[in-house]
């Protein structure tokens, strides 16, 4: 990835590859393949990767065949307080602490026919916004995990989720986010959570 500076700092970005994949049989779904390729290759190739300092994967098993990726690789972290397995807000919250950046874009691993112009207005959404978090939307339906954030929401991430709370909808709602619609492209955010979705 090229080392370079955004307008709000350096910019990481987060791939959530840490679920338990139940629907897929317990199968790493970022792993499977996607029209002959793995998932996660597909949400890679789609990065715009001028604005990317660092590639990092969150993953809680098959170390090995992630590092293919990359080498910024992050497990989800103990704390006091927060239950184990918090789902993916765990996750970013797990990066945020071990990687430094002052900004991230956070994606999940699912969606693997996101293109890189989607990225791209995302990024220049957050940018061009006063707010500290911007999310994909289709219509009203806010999509929390593809987003870009500020570090300064680590904060109030840990906290929310010492609460006992784990929603990543309703936490970003609680940021009023900046949104890009992309109800023109809604098929592009498709999830991929079932044999039958393949």
């Amino acid at each position: 990835m090229i080392n370079n500076r955004t307008k709000q700092g350096i910019l990481n970005v987060l791939l959530l590859a840490g679920g338990r994949s139940s629907r897929m049989g317990g199968e790493d779904k970022a792993l499977i393949d996607y029209y002959g390729k793995p998932m996660i290759e597909h949400l890679i190739e789609a990065l715009p990767t001028s604005d990317i300092n660092q590639l990092v994967i969150s993953c809680n098993r098959n170390f090995d065949q992630y590092r293919k990726y990359s080498e910024h690789l992050v497990s989800d972290k103990s704390y006091e307080a927060i239950e184990p397995f918090a789902g993916p807000l765990l996750g970013i919250l797990s990066a945020m602490d071990t990687y430094q950046a002052e900004t991230w874009l956070i994606l999940p691993c699912d969606t693997p026919q996101i293109n890189q112009a989607m990225l791209t207005k995302l990024i220049d959404t957050y940018h061009n916004s006063s707010a500290l978090i911007s999310c994909l939307s289709i219509g009203d339906r806010l999509q929390p995990l593809h987003c870009v954030l500020s570090s300064q929401l680590k904060g109030s991430l840990c906290d929310y989720l010492k609460s006992g709370n784990r929603r990543a909808q309703e936490w970003v709602m609680l940021q009023s986010p900046s949104q890009v619609d992309c109800s023109d492209q809604a098929d592009k955010l498709a999830n991929i959570n079932s044999p039958s979705d393949l």
